[in-house]
């Protein structure tokens, strides 16, 4: 485990990178700082505090929105934008993570980036089809279905740092539903499933099904969304949707859930959020 013996708190993001270019692996990100208040990275003796860099706040970009990266969950979940765009499924996710007083310091950027097995958010990101935006040695715009293809760790070098995850604008109509399963309101997630549909009369033309808490990454469910792509589904197609949802996973095992358990949750959840989301 490292020791931090630097503390830097750059002003800007040049300066930010520039910290990062020069410690060569031994720096340290520190944004909402939950993750690292649990574990330290190897070999790492210094953080470097991004709260001063910009980095709050949505911003419109025309086709997409901008959530920047040092935006609180609490502060995304208070947004207008978040309570408007696909029926508020961003303000409602924000809303279930963790409780009050870590809703206040987790940040949208290292909720996605130290992405752990129960995160809410990066699963509700993937099914709207977001991006992720990387500043360094080498800028990028990567595709969550590319950045959770891996554990981001693979996605980041060094002197990288994510500056804001982009949500394409809905476009027509759009419906969703999303919801986490846990023992308590302030557990740990079991199980999250996130579902958006976008309709054409009452038939479907596009449906996300995104799955969380059931594999180390966030999962989208093809097969689940070919089931109800391309007609006006009925109950019956909702039951096959949620059920091959249940078949092609293979669902982690911890001291929580076993995994026939798991299924059966994937299979019941799957199912209420279709019928909620296309109701």
């Amino acid at each position: 485990m490292g020791r931090i013996q630097h503390y830097e708190r750059p002003q800007k993001l040049d300066e930010a990178l520039r910290i990062l270019a020069e410690r060569k692996g031994k720096a340290c990100v520190l944004a909402g700082g939950t993750s690292l208040a649990l574990r330290l990275p190897p070999g790492v003796d210094t953080l470097v505090d991004i709260s001063r860099i910009g980095l709050t706040g949505l911003e419109d970009r025309g086709d997409s929105l901008a959530i920047r990266a040092c935006t609180t969950v609490a502060q995304l979940a208070a947004m207008p934008q978040s309570r408007q765009l696909y029926g508020g499924l961003l303000a409602r996710a924000a809303l279930c993570v963790a409780s009050t007083p870590l809703r206040n310091q987790i940040t949208v950027g290292g909720n996605l980036v130290q992405v752990m097995p129960w995160s809410d958010l990066p699963g509700v990101m993937l099914a709207l089809d977001g991006q992720i935006v990387i500043q360094g040695p080498s800028p990028r715009i990567v595709p969550l279905r590319d950045f959770y293809a891996a554990h981001p760790r693979n996605s980041l070098s060094a002197g990288d740092l994510v500056t804001e995850v982009r949500i394409p604008k809905p476009v027509g109509r759009v419906q969703s539903s999303f919801v986490k399963v846990g023992k308590t309101a302030f557990d740990y997630a079991g199980l999250t499933v996130t579902v958006v549909a976008w309709l054409s009369g009452n038939e479907v033309r596009k449906c996300s099904v995104a799955l969380g808490a059931v594999r180390p990454l966030p999962v989208r469910i093809p097969q689940a969304e070919e089931e109800i792509v391309g007609r006006i589904p009925t109950r019956d197609d909702m039951i096959r949707a949620a059920a091959r949802a249940a078949g092609v996973l293979e669902p982690s095992l911890d001291f929580r859930y076993s995994k026939d358990y798991r299924r059966q949750l994937i299979k019941v959840w799957v199912k209420r959020c279709l019928h909620e989301a296309l109701a």
